[in-house]
């Protein structure tokens, strides 16, 4: 396909290279963005002259800057480029034919080096492989301060011909400086990070580094170039050993100590449910309250795309199965590096992989959050995993969940019970996405809908049954599903198969459903088994009425015949009589809604964030004292 492409560049007193740079890219930029920090020099008269779309911005960091550059662009596909890089003829061709023919989410390429006026293509400079040609969907600036690289969320990429030629040092002078300055920023960001310092990196890295670029990678073909280069890398690596080291030593309070406490969130799942809006929502109301958080995550998984776009800091493991042995060492080494006082589980699977991790030596205080009240495997394992003594709380989110626990024989000063939250802003998760319109929904007929995964303790099995009940009485009803999973093509069959598929409509997964749950008349959840449901909280911050099953925690969420309807699980005829007397009955549904959304209140987000937090004070201080 063809594509727009935006270039964005980051300057700071760049008179002497912006216009090459600028020059070069003249013929496939479709709109150039400047972020400027405040240059004192003509960088943005120059900007101007090439009718580039400028800005200023207070500069905090080479990863913030150029996120922030990154969020301006127009266009999903950017080339990010740097003020002193510019595109020679070969590579500027091959991403002409790209935008002519787009087939991958990012593009990378060599890049090659100038020092003191002479290019070189030896050493540890080149091929130095830059991933900047990327749709912004699937790529962020990550790493570490000072040096940044792109993240590609996706493993559709492809390496372009022609060098991106980088305009460094101009004097041996500007170099020192550039080091001074290159690692301090490395030693600052380290020593934040918890990493400490070791005399055997000082005695080993400096040597290894200068070994591996002027021998092992041939630094020495580049003549005095290629020597001073190599002095220099080594001296830098030098530098930043032995700056952490004076930091550890004059600041005696550790960077940790300017947080309530540390905490490392394990996220196990590769896909986003409920759980992961649940963590998502709470890492925002702990970082408001002086937390800290770091989260470990799956490798392309939707929670580390949330990570990377909202600047949250996060390690990536396999997290394959529950007796990943692996990622447990791997935890527990992180858990150390991160100082850690607490280590929050989200899922079963984070709970069996941070138990192993004690097993192995880490000895971070552990909470676990049980969303789910299925039953608990029959296993030695199973039950030690939860009396592990590691493990200082249990966390519920309903008392339905809390009672099932108990009845395993888990001591109750172990569970505490805070229920899931959800944002009470009307307007958050916005799409602008009208249902009527996607689907073609005529005015003149009603919506009832369903947000669940396809899966079996959902039961859109009895959805469906309850659809067939209600278009039997009133014809002029749409039924949607939104949601993915096993039972999706068995789904669509049974729909068939009851003769009302005319009528139903799978919508598939979507992230941001309060505004799509907002446009149903009716919200009917069938579930068999739920943990709370905060689905249904969303529906009735919506002002949408809603007609539920008395399956686990749901029954806590509304009061029968007040704020919504409650029925058996698998009771098809009540559910359709509850549903039907709301389609057809206006100020009912009035009523209801305004019910609705002053009841949900005691689920708002911010309660459970502060009842989390508590819950974290008391451990850690207990632990501290």
């Amino acid at each position: 396909m063809k594509i727009k492409l935006s270039v964005v560049i980051i300057t700071f007193n760049e008179e002497v290279n912006l216009a090459r740079c600028l020059n070069s890219v003249q013929g496939i930029a479709d709109e150039i963005i400047v972020v400027d920090s405040f240059s004192t020099d003509k960088t943005q008269q120059i900007a101007e002259e090439f009718g580039c779309k400028f800005f200023q911005h207070e500069f905090v960091g080479h990863i913030q800057q150029k996120n922030y550059a990154l969020d301006l662009a127009s266009h999903d596909y950017v080339l990010s480029l740097d003020a002193d890089e510019e595109l020679s003829q070969e590579l500027k061709d091959s991403i002409k034919a790209v935008k002519e023919n787009c087939l991958y989410h990012g593009y990378y390429f060599n890049r090659l080096s100038s020092y003191i006026d002479e290019f070189v293509p030896h050493g540890s400079w080149y091929p130095d492989q830059k991933l900047r040609l990327f749709n912004k969907e699937f790529g962020r600036w990550g790493g570490n301060n000072p040096h940044d690289e792109v993240i590609l969320l996706s493993k559709k990429k492809k390496f372009l011909k022609g060098n991106l030629n980088h305009y460094t040092y101009y004097s041996i002078t500007q170099h020192v400086e550039k080091m001074n300055y290159f690692s301090d920023i490395a030693a600052k960001v380290a020593f934040e990070d918890g990493k400490s310092f070791k005399l055997s990196d000082l005695l080993v890295k400096p040597f290894w580094r200068f070994f591996r670029d002027y021998f092992v990678k041939h630094g020495f073909l580049g003549g005095y170039r290629g020597l001073t280069i190599s002095v220099l890398s080594s001296t830098e690596t030098y530098l930043k050993i032995i700056k952490l080291w004076e930091l550890q030593r004059t600041l005696k309070r550790r960077v940790a100590s300017s947080y309530k406490g540390r905490v490392v969130h394990i996220c196990a799942e590769k896909g986003w449910r409920g759980g992961e809006q649940q963590l998502a929502y709470l890492i925002e109301e702990l970082r408001d309250h002086g937390y800290y958080n770091s989260v470990i995550c799956k490798k392309n998984s939707a929670f580390e795309k949330y990570c990377l776009f909202n600047d949250i800091p996060y390690h990536v493991l396999p997290l394959i199965n529950s007796i990943d042995l692996y990622s447990a060492w791997r935890l527990r080494k992180l858990c150390k590096r991160e100082q850690a006082d607490l280590m929050h589980m989200h899922s079963s699977k984070a709970h069996s992989i941070g138990a192993f991790s004690a097993i192995l030596g880490n000895s971070t205080k552990m909470i676990v959050t049980r969303r789910v009240i299925f039953d608990i495997k029959k296993s030695a394992f199973s039950l030690w995993k939860y009396k592990l003594k590691a493990i200082k709380k249990v966390i519920t989110i309903s008392h339905a969940i809390h009672s099932h626990l108990l009845s395993y024989g888990l001591p109750k000063e172990k569970l505490r019970n805070i229920y899931s939250g959800i944002s009470l802003n009307i307007n958050a998760d916005k799409e602008g996405v009208s249902l009527r319109e996607e689907f073609d929904i005529p005015d003149s007929y009603m919506i009832v809908g369903n947000v669940s995964a396809l899966t079996e303790e959902k039961d859109i099995y009895t959805f469906l049954k309850v659809a067939e009940s209600v278009l039997q009485k009133k014809q002029q009803v749409k039924f949607i599903i939104f949601g993915n999973g096993i039972l999706e093509d068995k789904l669509k069959q049974f729909s068939q198969e009851l003769g009302i598929a005319e009528n139903v409509i799978f919508g598939g997964f979507r992230k941001n459903v309060r505004s799509l749950i907002s446009q149903f008349d009716v919200f009917l959840f069938t579930s068999i088994k739920e943990g709370l449901g905060t689905s249904v909280l969303d529906a009735m911050v919506a002002g949408t009425p809603v007609v539920i099953t008395n399956a686990g925690g749901l029954k806590e969420t509304i009061t029968h015949e007040q704020d919504g309807y409650i029925v058996e699980v698998g009771d098809v005829e009540n559910l359709a009589k509850w549903t039907i007397k709301l389609l057809t009955d206006d100020t009912l549904r009035a009523e209801i809604r305004h019910l609705a959304q002053e009841s949900v209140k005691k689920f708002d987000i911010k309660k459970t964030g502060m009842e989390t937090i508590v819950l974290y004070d008391e451990i850690i201080n207990n632990e501290r004292n």
